[in-house]
Parts: C-alpha cells; structure tokens; sequence
C-alpha cells in the first residue's frame, strides 16, 4: 500500500482499482490496424509517465485507459 501511495504523490495513479493479479485489458488500433492490448493499469501508467508522448506510445494509451478505468 506505501507502493501506491508513492505512485499517487508522483502523480501517476488516482487510486488502485485493482489488484496486481487482476489484468484490465483494452483493444486499440495503431497506424497499420493491429490490436493491441494494454494489461495492468499500474504498470501502464508507470510507463506513461516516463513515455516518450508518440501517440502509439504506453503514455497515449495509459492517458485514455485512466479515463476509463480509475473513477
């Protein structure tokens, strides 16, 4: 629990809305029409925070996931 609360003063997650051992995953399409799925709302969150901004990039995606994901 200190993991999240470090991760929330970083900015990075609101709120755990699951645990590790429970998998969130949402389709999405990219420029050659591929889906990828995107696990783990911390772990993609984490990423986007140190994600390079490209819109294919763990950051864009975590960006939509948390619309959707943490309430």
């Amino acid at each position: 629990m200190e993991v999240i609360n470090f991760l929330t003063w970083l900015g990075i997650v609101e709120k755990l809305i699951a645990p590790d051992d429970i998998f969130i995953r949402i389709p999405y399409q990219h420029h050659y029409g591929k889906t990828v799925w995107i696990f783990n709302a911390l772990k993609v969150s984490f990423i986007c925070r140190y994600g390079d901004g490209d819109h294919n990039s763990p950051c864009y995606l975590a960006g939509f996931f948390q619309k959707v994901s943490i309430l």
